[in-house]
């Protein structure tokens, strides 16, 4: 984690009055480490646990994207890709992927409003904004890439668990993985071994003794 202690500390003590710190969260093995997170610094606090001091900080990715505002008309023939990519730029967030429905509209569309926002309307309210990048997938989309293949060998450690709508797997930390992303799932024993889903959301922990996981939500439906 790549942090101004100095200005972390001040602004521990004070509470207000100091600009966003940029935080971000790296992690990998072997020394190849990709970064995970990249945000600001929005509260932090020193409290006493018994005889130690512990920092709790609170870190928001995509904080200034929140407020940027549109204001311009969209000419008709316009695709969707254009309308969203246009919005997502807007927002100042450097630019992740965009993957709507390309819908061509036919009569010329006035934009304005806050940025992200009318980006959630016209995708599907499926915009997020990942490692300091902002992404627009539509629900019956899916991030463009390559496929990972997720079994036992690339780090598995449990039996996916079916629910009605979703795969829930679990597995060693994984900081590449991203929301509307692509995977395959192989496990024995698992009916749908094999088969490709988009990733619906991902949560990554980590401990003290140097153990971290990624636990992975899979859309069922659509199943791609």
């Amino acid at each position: 984690m790549e942090l101004d202690q100095y200005i972390t500390a001040q602004y521990i003590k004070t509470g207000s009055g100091l600009p966003y710190v940029n935080v971000e969260l790296w992690a990998g093995y072997d020394g190849q480490q990709h970064r995970m997170f990249r945000g600001q610094l929005t509260k932090g606090e020193s409290l006493k646990q018994g005889a130690e001091w512990v920092t709790n900080l609170e870190i928001k990715d995509g904080v200034t994207a929140q407020s940027m505002q549109t204001a311009q008309p969209m000419p008709q023939n316009t695709s969707g890709t254009a309308i969203i990519t246009q919005l997502l730029n807007d927002t100042g967030q450097e630019l992740g992927g965009v993957s709507p429905d390309s819908e061509v509209i036919r009569e010329p569309l006035p934009l304005y409003g806050n940025s992200q926002e009318l980006a959630r309307q016209l995708s599907g309210d499926n915009v997020f904004i990942s490692d300091g990048k902002i992404y627009a997938v539509a629900r019956s989309s899916a991030l463009v890439g390559d496929v990972p293949v997720i079994n036992a060998e690339s780090g598995l450690l449990k039996q996916p668990q079916i629910k009605s709508e979703n795969v829930t797997i679990e597995l060693v930390c994984e900081p590449q993985l991203l929301p509307a992303q692509v995977l395959e799932v192989q496990a024995d024993g698992f009916r749908w071994s094999g088969y490709q889903f988009q990733i619906g959301e991902i949560k990554h922990t980590f401990d003290n003794y140097g153990s971290s996981t990624s636990s992975v939500m899979l859309n069922i439906i659509p199943r791609i």
